[in-house]
This record gives structure tokens, C-alpha cells and sequence, in this order.
């Protein structure tokens, strides 16, 4: 633990003898292990919970239970018309699972990773249960879309999703197989046009990210990493892993590392009290 006055006065204060003053000490605070962390995946477009298995099957360090979360219009694929509809239900799966605060980590992927942060966002300022963490894969920063004006479906979806990767060889070799996974990526993007990204106030944004992304992915703009900072306040690392769009398709060990790295950071709070 680490002491200290908040202001000179305050130590002034303290050693004349005065009865008591406030004083501010940051206390390093690592999980216990008996504390429970929880890991929420979020999907890419497209993309099904089951893709994100190998997660909950190779549990990382640090984290006790994995929860994936399916999009509604994999129930109905014309169901969902907005992306706030997305965010909705991400809200509402995650309030259903009774989390507290700091005890859960939040991860998405590709369209994911906007699904994440605006979840985080929206349980952290209104319902007061903020996040351990966000590790946002595979994405640029959600301000770079808002100065691009949003998301443009691109003209040819399907060359872009085949260049983009992240599709099995015995479904991509298939046309009806294709044709029927490209259906759900088509209205995923084409949803993600209703997109508004949320620039949080300063003292709103959240509290701790992760940045995470392939060396070879195509949609991602490394000079423009930095806007990530108008998301988060503290970014805890940058990784960016050998892979394209789909790095975890080769490189998942090293994806459930960096996700037991963040689950086992310490934090430091601040504390005032009272020193009679």
C-alpha cells in the first residue's frame, strides 16, 4: 500500500496533530482467488456463438465462466432492422446474468468489438456495473467510424468476405453453404449502416481496454489505434498478433493468453478516509 497526503495542507494538518483530516492513499488491489471473473463474447458479422467455442473450451487464466452470445436474427434474420436493437439485447443478456461490478470482462470481435463497447458503455453509466475490461478485436476505434460518416456496405460483399477470411474451406468451397452463411454476414453489415458510434464524455469513458488485432488484417488502420483513447481511459495493451482478419483461426493460444493477462491485472483504486 502506498500512502500519501492529498495536499500540503492536509499533511500539515496531520502532523500538528490536528483530530483528524482526509487523506487520499491508492491501494493495489489484486483479485482474490476466490473472486469469480467472467468472459462475454461478442461475435463478428455473421458470425455464430459456436464460433467463439474454443474460448469457453480452453477456459483462459483468470477466468471462471465463459458466456457467448448469439445475435437475435439468428432466430430471425429479417427480425432485427437497427443496431441499437444489437446493443439492446447485448444490454439484456448481460443484465440477465446478475454481474457486479469489476467482476467480468467484456470481449468482441470485428462488428463485436462495437457491440462491446457500447454495452460496456451503457452498463457502466446507467445501471453503475462497469466492466473489468473490454478487449476490442479485430476493430478500429469506434470515433474513426464516426469521422468516416458510418459503415458503407461494400459493393461486393461477398468478394469482401471471402478476402476478408474467417470462412471454413469446406463451407467457402461450397456455393450453398456460402450462399446461406453470406446471407447473415449481408444483413449484419447491412445493419451495421444504422450504426451511430458513441463518443462518452471524458470522465464516461471506460475505464480499461484492450486492443487486439491480425498483422495482415485488411480493415484495420494502424495509425488511427490511438482514437481508441476517446473510448477508454487506460488502454492496457496493443497487441497485434501474426493472422489476418481471423488471427485466432492460427493464433488462439496466444489470443487466451492476452485474455488471462487482463483478467489477472491489478488495479489500483483510489481511497479517501478518515485518520482520526
Amino acid at each position: 500500500m502506498l500512502l500519501f497526503f492529498a495536499d500540503k495542507l492536509a499533511a500539515t494538518n496531520y502532523f500538528i496533530g490536528k483530530r483528524y483530516t482526509d487523506l487520499l492513499y491508492l491501494e493495489c488491489m489484486m483479485r482474490k482467488g476466490d473472486d469469480s471473473m467472467k468472459l462475454i463474447c461478442f461475435p463478428h458479422a455473421g458470425g455464430f456463438s459456436a464460433y467463439y467455442s474454443f474460448i469457453k473450451n480452453n477456459t483462459p487464466d483468470g477466468i471462471d465462466e465463459v458466456f457467448l452470445f448469439d445475435y437475435p436474427s439468428r432466430n430471425d434474420l429479417h427480425g432485427v432492422t437497427t443496431f441499437s436493437e444489437y446493443i439492446e439485447s447485448a444490454v439484456d443478456f448481460m443484465l440477465s446474468l446478475g454481474l457486479e461490478r469489476d467482476d467480468y470482462i467484456i470481449f468482441g470481435h470485428s462488428m463485436g468489438a462495437f457491440v462491446a463497447c457500447e454495452a460496456a458503455l451503457i452498463m457502466q453509466n446507467e445501471y453503475d456495473l462497469p466492466p473489468f475490461g473490454v478487449i476490442a478485436s479485430g476493430q478500429n476505434p469506434p470515433y474513426l467510424l464516426k469521422q468516416l460518416g458510418g459503415w458503407v456496405c461494400p459493393e461486393n460483399e461477398a468478394a469482401f468476405v471471402r478476402k476478408l477470411g474467417g470462412i471454413p474451406d469446406y463451407i467457402s468451397g461450397d456455393d450453398r453453404a456460402f450462399r446461406f452463411f453470406l446471407e447473415f454476414i449481408r444483413a449484419d453489415m447491412k445493419i451495421m449502416e444504422s450504426y451511430v458510434p458513441t463518443v462518452p464524455d471524458p470522465d464516461d469513458r471506460l475505464h480499461l481496454g484492450m486492443i487486439v488485432f491480425g498483422k495482415d488484417d485488411i480493415i484495420i488502420r494502424p495509425n488511427c489505434i490511438y482514437q481508441w483513447n476517446r473510448t477508454f481511459r487506460e488502454i492496457s495493451s496493443v497487441n497485434v498478433i501474426k493472422g489476418d482478419h481471423f488471427y485466432f483461426d492460427t493464433s488462439g493460444r496466444e489470443l487466451l493468453r492476452l485474455i488471462g493477462d487482463l483478467a489477472k491485472k491489478s488495479v489500483i483504486k483510489e481511497h479517501y478516509v478518515n485518520v482520526h
